[in-house]
């Protein structure tokens, strides 16, 4: 059925390209076909999309990846993915969801085994920071809700349901100081299990008010300290295989940093900054790394990724595919062989391309996320 609808929209097009008094232009036949197709919805409208990118245009795909659409569950902004390795699914936030209010969280789970996208859990006016797997089964959550002029912020754990992905029994385990500055943004595992997660005030990044916490496993209860200080917005945090390094992008600062990492104790050293972008032309965000030693940086507003070689140096450019509008990348995250990619319409329209999750199959030496012992 889809074959045919899409071969109907493709003879209609080239009818109207032909015909004499209508006068319709290569590109605009292109056009037409597209918007046809995102009339018809669903898998016709990935499926119209995808044939439109040209096989032989490599001008955006300078390190050589193809895209397919994994989930087309619009995100309004898609961050903090992740792989869940238990639950066999990438898990994705959408913060905030909710417009034009601009407030509120879905976390979603895509399974790739059967296609499908389930939502997790939801919150009409809570920013979900970070969400990340449980070693015990389930998620856990940096969940900041909206008190007076700040936020009052929870590191929580969530049950998930295997077949459904219905989230239930949502537990704090600890509690972030109330006199902190802003909320939760990205977090990550170290090898041991240890929970790091960032919090800044957004729209007073230069005040560098922003912290990475750590949450860590101490007897029969969890222990919290603060891991870096005096940032003002922090962001992706990738380790090595062996956890003897940590690699962490600043946005606010528009750099990455490498840090010498103690898996005994879960500190870090002083850093030594990797790359530093250029604030006319680069805007860095999250990350997600490979066994290589190279890492990727997603750049909002710029709908693309940046992979640089563990001395810093660029390797290559990725814009992903498609005339984006919103521009809004964010998050990428390894699972299963394949890398994805969330994205965000971030005000704009439903029809996509922007807010689908982008997946690039057979990707050789990705990192995997850990999971907290949480």
């Amino acid at each position: 059925a889809i074959l045919a609808q899409v071969a109907l929209v493709c003879e209609v097009c080239v009818f109207w390209s032909f015909a004499p008094r209508v006068g319709i232009a290569v590109m605009q036949v292109h056009l037409v076909c597209v918007v046809f197709a995102v009339l018809l919805g669903g898998s016709v409208a990935q499926d119209m999309f995808l044939a439109s990118q040209a096989v032989g245009e490599e001008t955006d795909t300078d390190c050589g990846m193809t895209f397919d659409v994994a989930s087309s569950t619009v995100s309004n902004q898609g961050k903090f993915a992740v792989w869940h390795e238990a639950l066999q699914a990438v898990i994705f936030v959408d913060s905030p969801a909710f417009t034009p209010a601009w407030s509120g969280s879905i976390v979603y789970a895509y399974k790739p085994a059967d296609g499908a996208t389930f939502e997790v859990y939801r919150c009409d006016t809570c920013t979900v920071g970070s969400v990340m797997p449980r070693r015990l089964g389930g998620l856990v959550l940096a969940i900041s809700i909206p008190s007076g002029t700040g936020f009052v912020s929870s590191v929580r754990t969530l049950d998930v349901d295997p077949n459904t992905f219905s989230g239930s029994n949502l537990q704090t385990v600890v509690d972030i100081p109330l006199d902190t500055k802003g909320k939760f943004n990205n977090g990550n595992c170290d090898p041991s299990g240890r929970l790091w997660v960032g919090t800044f005030d957004y729209g007073f990044e230069a005040e560098n008010q922003g912290k990475v916490w750590v949450i860590e496993q101490q007897n029969a209860s969890f222990h919290l300290r603060v891991g870096i200080d005096g940032i003002g917005h922090p962001n992706g945090l990738v380790w090595n295989p062996e956890g003897t390094e940590l690699l962490f992008s600043r946005t606010y600062a528009n750099e990455v940093l490498r840090y010498q990492y103690s898996l005994v104790d879960g500190t870090v050293a002083s850093p030594d900054q990797v790359v530093v972008g250029d604030s006319d032309v680069d805007l860095f965000d999250s990350m997600c790394g490979l066994t290589d030693g190279s890492f990727l940086v997603t750049e909002p507003g710029f709908w693309r990724l940046k992979h640089y070689n563990s001395d810093g140096s660029l390797r290559c450019v990725q814009n992903l595919p498609g005339q984006s509008v919103s521009k809004f990348v964010a998050s990428c995250t390894f699972g299963g062989g394949d890398l994805y990619v969330p994205t965000g319409r971030n005000g704009g329209d439903d029809a996509g391309p922007d807010g689908w999750v982008f997946r690039v199959r057979g990707v050789d030496g990705g990192l995997v996320s850990h999971a907290c012992d949480i």
